[in-house]
């Protein structure tokens, strides 16, 4: 890429262009509901490709523009513009935007010097992003490197074993004095003893317990081991058997007693579930590859002039002495 002083290139804003004709359209139809509806020519069916919905003042608003105003709405909201009323607000809006177009042309404005250079910036945006998609359009991702992709990635679709654990908390502070702590401990146990004897784990926990979990009767939910609280992982890993209590043991925030309430095995994501994500992904990776290859490719092929002194005087006022 040959580099000198002169203009400056700007990329990067091709997104730009959806959110503001979203929020265009999104403004116009909801003013649309209280306009006016006069001397609307509506035509009919006129048996041609693209069809003619409505003209104002000769001008024909056609399928195409309808079409058009559609793929700027969010996908999510597309339907309720299919509907009956959705389809009258949205020729409704297309109608407003011609009728201030040409109110815009009665007016001069269209042919304004900073007009022109907007629309001009659209038209660069447009084009950029159907370049974009030419490039989409050239991408295939074939069955064998989704499979070799899985297949090679397997840490990425292997769910590790996840303990299901409850617990109860006599809270303590860290600086706490030896007492405390003796009469922390000596309250544990007398509940581990009333476990034993028969009582539930989650009754005494919404009772007894000081940690947040108790008001759920100490349930922590499905944990990976890497995810359970550093001061009671150890202790929770150790037991063996799922209903049996462990404890008491000392955390940062007091006494626990520990319960494994279940346990789900190491599982692997099957294929069928994760081969639409993989392909999702290697389509991305190729289309990324496939632009910033042609953009190097279009700056080897023009020389790009840089005038880093008119950069830097931008924003800078100049006095008049």
């Amino acid at each position: 890429m040959k580099i000198s002083k002169g203009t400056v290139t700007i990329m990067g804003m091709d997104g730009l262009l959806r959110i503001v004709a979203c929020f265009y359209l999104v403004f116009t139809l909801a003013s649309c509901a209280g306009t006016a509806r006069k001397k609307i020519a509506v035509a009919g069916d006129t048996g041609q490709e693209d069809r003619v919905l409505a003209t104002v003042g000769g001008k024909p608003v056609t399928e195409s523009d309808f079409n058009r105003a559609l793929e700027r709405v969010p996908a999510a909201y597309r339907d309720k513009y299919l509907s009956a009323d959705g389809k009258k607000q949205l020729v409704r809006s297309l109608i407003e935007d011609e009728l201030f177009y040409q109110e815009g042309r009665r007016l001069g404005i269209d042919s304004a010097r900073n007009v022109k250079a907007e629309v001009e910036d659209f038209r660069k945006r447009i084009i950029r992003e159907r370049v974009s998609d030419e490039l989409k359009k050239k991408v295939v991702v074939k069955d064998s490197d989704i499979e070799r992709y899985y297949r090679d990635n397997q840490e990425k679709y292997t769910v590790p074993e996840k303990l299901r654990l409850g617990v109860i908390m006599i809270g303590l502070s860290k600086d706490a004095a030896p007492e405390e702590v003796e009469k922390a401990e000596e309250k544990a146990m007398n509940i581990i003893e009333r476990l034993s004897a028969g009582e539930e784990f989650e009754w005494l926990a919404r009772q007894l317990s000081g940690h947040s979990s108790g008001k759920d009767g100490g349930d922590l939910g499905f944990l990976a081991v890497e995810d359970i609280p550093a001061d009671i992982a150890v202790e929770a890993s150790a037991i063996p058997v799922v209903g049996e209590v462990s404890g008491p043991v000392r955390g940062e925030l007091g006494i626990y007693i520990v319960r494994l309430t279940g346990k789900q095995p190491e599982s692997t994501v099957a294929f069928e579930e994760a081969g639409g994500d993989i392909e999702r992904a290697l389509f991305k990776k190729a289309h990324d590859d496939a632009y910033k290859e042609l953009l190097e490719n279009l700056e080897d092929e023009f020389d790009i002039e840089i005038d880093e002194a008119a950069m830097n005087r931008i924003g800078v006022k100049t006095i008049k002495k």
